[in-house]
């Protein structure tokens, strides 16, 4: 597939530097094969893959049935790990919400997919509102659990100040202009809002582990690679405060797993599950380490 990115080298959204340096590259294991540079910023620590594929490619890369927050799908052995996850991961998300922000009031999720967790905090007595990219899951979503749902073109129409929470459940990672989004994202908050982004962190044991072969990477569709130093910098510049930073336990078996079946007959499913739970193990100590990392920040 053609990418038709043409800046030959990448300039970091954090502070506009051009010091970026390529360290390697990864490869798509969801659609294509294809390899994707990944680039490093010492100033900021963000990671960029560059380039990636324009807007009207990159649609063609999110569709497998392998890509469940689509799909939905039960086939396979870490599928149905995922989907029996699923049941914790959104109890725990629906308890990060309700206990840090004032139950009952407007909530936004951006790439809400199967959109699982929108009926959750519906359910919990949220007014919800998604955002969802491919229309075949913004229809069956919408269509199941009667949510309303807009298509990522709406994302720019929402006025100011209109949402108490605003959720991006590994998502933010994305988007195609990351200061574009996170500007729009602080101007929908009210004043005293919360902002939940959840990321893959690329500092954990896990990923030093599998270095660019880790699947937390999933190139082309991650366009940005965070740590918790460049995601406290991000926030910083856009007038957000972190306030926390949250484990996400189940991430590092399951990213573990998938990046031993992305080896294929190098692979071996005891190992990920052993790499996932030392890893998991070393972020008790301390939550930078952790393979995902949920961050809560509010409007300063």
């Amino acid at each position: 597939m053609d990418n038709t990115n043409v800046q030959q080298n990448p300039l970091s959204p954090v502070d506009g530097g051009n010091g970026l340096k390529k360290i390697g590259e990864a490869r798509d294991h969801l659609v294509t094969g294809e390899p994707f540079s990944i680039w490093h910023c010492d100033q900021s620590g963000l990671r960029l893959t560059w380039p990636w594929p324009d807007k009207k490619a990159i649609a063609a890369y999110y569709q497998s049935q392998d890509y469940i927050s689509h799909s939905n799908t039960s086939s396979g052995f870490i599928n149905r790990l995922y989907k029996t996850a699923r049941v914790f991961t959104l109890r725990t998300k629906k308890g990060i919400v309700n206990r840090n922000a004032p139950q009952g009031g407007r909530l936004l999720d951006m790439g809400c997919g199967t959109g699982e967790f929108l009926y959750t905090m519906k359910k919990s007595g949220w007014e919800v509102t998604g955002i969802e990219p491919d229309q075949a899951t913004r229809k069956s979503a919408a269509w199941k659990y009667g949510l309303e749902i807009h298509p990522v073109e709406d994302f720019f129409d929402f006025p100011d100040d209109h949402f108490d929470v605003i959720t991006l459940w590994h998502v933010l990672e994305h988007v195609d202009d990351l200061n574009q989004y996170m500007t729009k994202l602080r101007s929908m908050l009210r004043p005293g809002g919360l902002l939940v982004l959840a990321m893959p962190n690329y500092t954990s044991y896990d990923a030093g582990y599998y270095g660019l072969d880790w699947a937390g990477y999933d190139v082309p569709r991650h366009h940005y690679h965070f740590s918790p130093d460049s995601v406290k910098k991000v926030l910083h510049n856009h007038h957000l405060e972190l306030t926390s930073m949250k484990r996400m336990p189940l991430d590092a078996p399951y990213v573990c797993l998938l990046t031993e079946k992305n080896r294929r007959e190098k692979g071996n499913l005891l190992r990920g599950i052993a790499v996932g739970g030392l890893s998991w193990l070393k972020s008790l100590a301390k939550t930078e380490r952790c393979s995902s990392i949920t961050y809560l920040a509010r409007p300063v």
